[in-house]
């Protein structure tokens, strides 16, 4: 949908391009990395996440403000950033995800020593 300045209901603070607001790309991106620290069960990570957490409301309600998104925009974004971190949260994911990210892992180790072997 059409953003709040494209509607005439706020000034064009920002000086945005006229693009559909929802949901909010910064409120997604920031919402997702605040509640993946969030979720995870080391306390100064939860820390950390909830700090990102707080930044990321008053970004959100800044990027209100200054009329580029409707508050359902950061609302709709803060959602999928929920959805997204808590899916890599759950356990049989998360799982899946480490094995993956080891076997990728030794493969990136495992072709950097043939590239050096190369280089020789």
């Amino acid at each position: 949908h059409p953003r709040p300045f494209m509607d005439g209901v706020s000034p064009n603070f920002l000086h945005h391009v006229a693009d559909s607001s929802f949901p909010s790309d910064h409120a997604t991106v920031l919402f997702a990395l605040a509640f993946s620290l969030w979720l995870t069960r080391l306390p100064a990570t939860r820390w950390t996440g909830a700090i990102l957490l707080a930044a990321a409301l008053a970004v959100g309600w800044a990027r209100v403000f200054l009329g580029a998104h409707y508050p359902l925009d950061i609302l709709g974004g803060a959602g999928i950033g929920f959805a997204f971190a808590a899916t890599f949260a759950l356990n049989p994911l998360r799982q899946g995800v480490e094995r993956f990210s080891d076997l990728a892992d030794r493969a990136y180790f495992a072709l950097g020593a043939v590239l050096v072997r190369r280089a020789r």
